[in-house]
């Protein structure tokens, strides 16, 4: 854990984070290895055979490495082996990987996601809508919303030409559908790039009331093309079909076992498991279903670093986590305890 010099948190933050890693934690990660050194990794994706991408945002790069943590290649600025840029920087952010291997990255400034081979080919670029800018990004960097009861954090983009890439998720459906989290919108298109359709609102499965997503911080598909977001304004993961219907809520606000103090990434697991890691260091489980199971821990003790969680993967029977402020992927693997 970082020396309690250097997280300059409220004292209050400081003793919940205590706290949570003696009481909340019922599960065990046992510590493979990392990958130091980087530069704002931003998002993490692992494939079948244990490779895995890493979107360094303020490296401005997409590191490959394999199952042994070794740095393989890098897609970097320039040129058709490296992201390309329409600006002076890009700041890759949102990550995923298809069923055939492909890439997908967004590139924060730029306003568009990617599509690149494994191997370095482009093969796509799909240009978002300039309908919103993210007020709180400055300079490549994220701040975080200080007024949580604000609806919207977003003022209109006075140049149309201009194309703020303002998601932190995407995730492909099984048949080629690409899902992009835009704040508080989800954005869908085919396969090609052509867009589909808009998800701005769900119809709650228990109450039917109308809700508007506040924050969507990441989005992740199961094997069965359901998909799962988490919302970091209301603290909660909302389950939807293969349809795109509502049909679980769960999670919710707090510090203690299956709650959320401010949530940044979500992975699902072979086995249908939800994975939710919050900003503050620890990682709540669920099952398919979005009931508690355990919230896991560090094999050296207690939550994880403050910053961490920014990402997060499951493939083989490793969880891989991308710390943002500690500048590492971390990777493990995860079990509970019986």
């Amino acid at each position: 854990m970082l020396p309690l010099k250097k997280l300059r948190l409220p004292a209050f933050l400081v003793i919940l984070l205590l706290l949570a890693s003696f009481t909340f934690s019922e599960g065990e990660m046992l510590y493979v290895g990392e990958v130091p050194g980087m530069n704002g990794p931003r998002g993490v994706r692992a494939d079948a055979l244990g490779n895995f991408v890493v979107s360094e945002g303020t490296g401005s790069k997409v590191h490959l490495y394999d199952k042994n943590l070794q740095h393989m290649n890098y897609y970097g600025l320039g040129n058709y082996d490296k992201v390309e840029s329409i600006y002076d920087t890009a700041h890759p952010d949102a990550i995923d990987l298809d069923q055939e291997g492909n890439l997908y990255f967004g590139v924060l400034d730029g306003g568009y996601i990617k599509k690149y081979s494994m191997s370095g080919q482009p093969l796509m670029q799909i240009t978002l809508p300039s309908v919103y800018y993210r007020g709180f990004l400055n300079s490549g960097q994220w701040f975080y919303q200080q007024n949580y009861s604000e609806e919207k954090y977003q003022v209109p983009v006075p140049n149309k030409d201009y194309h703020p890439f303002y998601g932190d998720g995407i995730a492909v459906k099984s048949n080629g559908d690409i899902y992009v989290s835009t704040y508080n919108d989800i954005l869908i298109f085919d396969r090609g790039g052509n867009f589909k359709k808009q998800m701005h609102y769900f119809d709650h499965p228990d109450t039917g009331s109308r809700v508007s997503f506040r924050q969507v911080k990441d989005i992740a598909f199961n094997d069965q093309d359901e998909l799962y977001v988490i919302d970091a304004l209301d603290c909660l993961i909302v389950k939807f079909d293969a349809t795109d219907s509502p049909v679980k809520v769960f999670a919710g606000y707090g510090t203690g076992p299956g709650t959320f103090f401010r949530p940044m990434a979500i992975c699902i697991d072979e086995a249908g498991r939800v994975y939710g890691g919050d900003f503050f260091g620890w990682i709540n489980v669920f099952d398919a279903g979005g009931n508690y199971l355990y919230q896991l821990k560090s094999d050296t003790g207690g939550v994880l670093p403050i910053g961490t969680c920014m990402s997060l993967d499951y493939r083989g029977g490793r969880l891989y986590v991308a710390e943002v402020l500690e500048n590492r992927v971390t990777v493990f693997e995860s079990f509970p305890l019986q």
